[in-house]
């Protein structure tokens, strides 16, 4: 088994708020970590192509994958599909982000949006402090021209630094 990512295994588990971990021959509770919108592959093409269109240069590390719905949440409803609309690409430095039309999908997140990418050394979290700022998520922002609807899967992450073996 590959090693998840950042401590995190992707599972979609419409059943329950835990899940049970079998590993080393133990068994442990494991909680969720985020709800999340990902991206289907057309739509993330479609989002980049947008940037394309815009001439927005994407920094180093690019993104553009799932739009955060909720940290540590109650709902652990998964969906097959589900839609947003994308209303306006940010244009910052450090980071760039994707505005997601609050009316279109719900989310905690007051600014909901997709980080596109990151420079070097710099968190994808940071695309939320640059659109929580006073004023700073209008500044580099660009109106899309047309409906940039998306598709996706809302899916949840489940938090495994418990288990030894992701730790290695």
């Amino acid at each position: 088994m590959n090693k998840p990512r950042r401590n995190q295994l992707k599972v979609v588990n419409p059943q329950g708020r835990k899940l049970l971990g079998h590993i080393n021959n133990t068994t442990q509770a494991v909680p969720i970590h985020m709800q999340q919108f990902v991206l289907d592959d057309e739509s993330r093409a479609a989002l980049l192509d947008a940037c394309h269109e815009l001439n927005i240069d994407l920094n180093v590390n690019v993104h553009a994958h799932h739009m955060t719905i909720n940290f540590k949440p109650n709902d652990t409803q998964t969906y097959n599909f589900t839609n947003a609309t994308i209303t306006h690409l940010v244009d910052g430095e450090p980071v760039q982000a994707a505005r997601i039309d609050p009316d279109s999908i719900y989310s905690a997140n007051e600014h909901p949006h997709i980080t596109l990418s990151c420079d070097e050394g710099y968190p994808p979290k940071l695309s939320n402090d640059m659109l929580g700022s006073t004023g700073n998520w209008a500044y580099g922002a660009r109106e899309i021209p047309y409906v940039l609807a998306v598709t996706g899967r809302v899916e949840v992450t489940y938090d495994t630094r418990g288990f030894e073996e992701y730790a290695k």
